[in-house]
Order: C-alpha cells, then structure tokens, then sequence
C-alpha cells in the first residue's frame, strides 16, 4: 500500500510519535551536532541526457537528493507520464 492510498497517514504517524516520546523519554542518547560540509565539486558527467522519471501510482516515492544529484550532473529531467520538464 503507497503511503498515497492511507488517508490518516498523518494523525497515525502523529500517534506513533506521541506514544514513542512517552516511552522513551529520558532514554534518549544526547544530541549531536553536524557542521556544515564543502560540497563536492560536480563534473557535468550527465551533460546533455534526458532521464525520463516515472511518476505514478507504482512509483510513489521519488528521493528529491537524486534528482537535485542528477540536475547537478546536467541531466534533463523529464517525468515520463506527462512528458512534461520536471521543475524542481
């Protein structure tokens, strides 16, 4: 089942997270902080493809870090259901 197709997917995953923090409260590792990295310098290596991206109902999650890696590479992309340019 596409997480699409469950209409209180979101009061269910509230739910979850509510009784999560009940129980593992005080139980929690302290948190950690990340510094900001250099991004990598990026050879247009995709320059000049198109990549069509199926969007629909059996593909329901797209990852929006793939598609930016690939924008970065030079691809085009394009959704293949409506054959329209994706704008991301």
């Amino acid at each position: 089942m596409q997480a699409a197709e469950i209409n209180d997917l979101e009061a269910r995953l509230d739910k979850l997270a509510d009784a999560l923090a009940c129980i593992l409260r005080g139980h929690l590792p302290k948190a950690i902080n990340f510094f900001p990295a250099n991004p990598p310098k990026i050879e247009f290596l995709l320059a000049g493809k198109r990549i069509a991206i199926a969007r629909d109902a059996a593909y329901g999650f797209i990852s929006p870090a793939n598609l930016e890696t690939l924008s970065a590479l030079g691809a085009e992309l394009f959704l293949l259901a409506s054959r329209r340019r994706w704008i991301a």
